[in-house]
């Protein structure tokens, strides 16, 4: 993956740069959830221990370029962005 587009309408957008950065995360997330995290279950019992043996993505990895555009709708009411980016970005791979 090089390249990344996402748009993004939070509604009333009061801090967009931290929505870019969450957006950003979440796709970053996203690819790592689909291509290298698993948990290894043999008769019903995890095999992973702690995070040491949960492969995560590297930056060597992550998408090339992210590039995010935050949309604001006026007159929306404020109500925050949560981790709505880590759970799109996981089912759309």
């Amino acid at each position: 993956m090089h390249k990344v587009w996402c748009a993004v309408d939070p509604g009333i957008a009061t801090q967009p740069r931290h929505i870019e950065a969450m957006i950003i995360v979440g796709i970053t997330n996203g690819r790592s959830h689909a291509l290298f995290e698993q948990v290894n279950i043999v008769d019903g019992e995890a095999q992973d221990a702690n995070f040491d043996t949960c492969p995560v993505i590297r930056m060597s990895e992550a998408p090339g370029e992210i590039e995010v555009a935050v949309v604001p709708t006026a007159g929306s009411p404020i109500g925050g962005m949560g981790q709505v980016g880590r759970v799109k970005a996981a089912l759309e791979f």
